[in-house]
């Protein structure tokens, strides 16, 4: 037989994987098989090689392709739902009618001053330009996954999304700041509630699904009014809540 594309001669190889070579496949794919049997077609110089050694190693990269396309086809990359990743007009929407039932609702002040956003570290955490200086700011009472963390087995991909949630929300915004009792954390970090296009980011990422509560004293002022935010995404199953991401 030859190929139908560009005529070289084929020939059907039959491979039977038994059950003592397949716990890695079933632990993988999680669908488990007493044995596999393979057709596969290669050309026919390959399949009639003298060498038992090519022989083998033909066998050892078609298993290995095999394997990873079974792998991927079985266990494919975990992601999440595209309508639990709201835009950010939908979040301007739930925030717009949380105001009507949680009062009363956080609003910058007239005369707050606003700055430039350099860079969204991750989900809870700017880089500002506060009067030409760069100035890393700690959003108050939210916690986001991590993305950025130095011990890596913490960061996860809910965190990278997050934070690139963030970044494209505040896309092209100002922001103002709001202090409460404690300005600086523990890492030198400034502690504030940020506004964004008259919404405080806090309110948008718990509304979201984004990040939770996180309570830290003595800055403690917006604290009801998250825990109510937080009950409305989680019982609404809004971002995370959604992926069970929050229930673990």
């Amino acid at each position: 037989m030859n190929c139908h594309r560009c005529g070289t001669p084929m020939q059907s190889i039959l491979f039977v994987i038994e059950p003592e070579n397949l716990s890695v496949f079933n632990a993988l794919t999680q669908t488990p098989k007493e044995s596999l049997t393979i057709f596969i077609r290669v050309p026919f110089l390959l399949a009639s090689a003298s060498s038992t050694a090519v022989k083998k190693l033909i066998v050892l990269l078609l298993a290995a392709v095999l394997l990873f396309g079974a792998v991927l086809y079985f266990c494919p990359p975990s992601r999440l739902p595209e309508q639990l990743l709201p835009a950010s007009y939908t979040v301007r929407q739930w925030v717009g009618t949380a105001k009507h039932r949680i009062w009363p609702e956080p609003e910058p002040s007239p005369d707050a001053l606003s700055y430039e956003v350099i860079a969204v570290i991750d989900g809870d955490t700017l880089l500002i330009s506060i009067f030409g200086a760069e100035t890393t700011v700690r959003l108050i009472g939210v916690d986001a996954p991590e993305s950025v963390h130095r011990e890596k087995e913490k960061n996860t991909p809910e965190g990278a999304l997050a934070s690139a949630w963030l970044k494209t929300f505040l896309e092209g915004k100002r922001v103002t700041l709001e202090y409460d009792q404690e300005l600086k954390d523990q890492y030198g970090r400034t502690l504030a509630y940020v506004y964004a296009d008259g919404m405080m980011l806090e309110d948008v990422l718990l509304m979201a699904g984004m990040a939770k509560t996180l309570t830290m004293e003595p800055n403690t002022r917006y604290h009801h009014h998250f825990e109510q935010l937080e009950k409305q995404a989680r019982e609404g199953g809004n971002g995370f809540w959604g992926t069970g991401f929050f229930e673990g």
